[in-house]
């Protein structure tokens, strides 16, 4: 499928229509992390996964990430097949991707997401990566766009969801806050900062890098 050494093909079953098809991931000792934005944006040399986050199928047109592909119960999977599939265009676009590929490809996926009633946690984070997408390429507009939806999610998570190893509260608490930051709202980003600090769950790592994001944050509110 490519020639690229830097990328490889897993392989899938899709849990929708049982069809089997090879996807492309980047190897992970490929994956090489210039910096980091205070909000968890890596930005990378050579490939970035994160062009590759999303699978999908080319039968059926199921989309999900890859740690929720079979993730998927009765219900929701009935709905993928009575209204995305009837409309789905057989094609394969799990092929190496650019920065337009992986815009589309995660709003594929956004869209399931929310026709399928999945968590907000999950349509959260899609939409945090379609904002760090369109920040690579300095599209503030669509940024700001899909950080306002990942915000409206993340809220209604942590009112009203469950969370996990995988996605604990604290980091919920902890994106509210650098996206309030980001809209220089500071008061907001104080608070939810010391929300995120109450949780006990805290790993020394997590709890330190929100300790440094609240005295800039605190800084920044002195000044204004």
């Amino acid at each position: 499928m490519s020639k690229n050494e830097d990328l490889f093909e897993k392989s899938f079953n899709c849990p929708v229509c049982g069809y089997k098809f090879k996807a492309l991931k980047v190897r992970s000792r490929k994956i090489r992390v210039t910096h980091r934005d205070p909000d968890g944006c890596a930005h990378f040399i050579g490939e970035n996964p994160y062009f590759y986050n999303i699978s999908i199928c080319p039968e059926c047109g199921y989309a999900a990430t890859e740690d929720r592909f079979e993730s998927i119960g009765f219900e929701r999977k009935e709905i993928i097949t009575e209204r995305i599939t009837p409309n789905w265009q057989k094609r394969d676009i799990n092929r190496e991707r650019d920065i337009e590929d992986a815009i589309n490809t995660h709003k594929i996926a956004l869209h399931q997401a929310l026709i399928t009633d999945d968590t907000r946690q999950y349509i959260g984070l899609l939409a945090m990566f379609l904002a760090w997408l369109y920040r690579y390429i300095e599209d503030t507009k669509n940024e700001r766009k899909f950080l306002e939806y990942a915000l409206d999610n993340f809220q209604k998570s942590y009112e009203s969801e469950a969370f996990t190893k995988s996605f604990p509260i604290e980091r919920c608490a902890f994106l509210i806050g650098e996206i309030f930051n980001t809209f220089k709202k500071y008061d907001d980003a104080v608070k939810w900062y010391n929300i995120a600090l109450e949780h006990s769950s805290l790993n020394p790592g997590m709890e330190k890098q929100i300790r440094e994001r609240w005295q800039i944050v605190s800084q920044a509110r002195r000044r204004e």
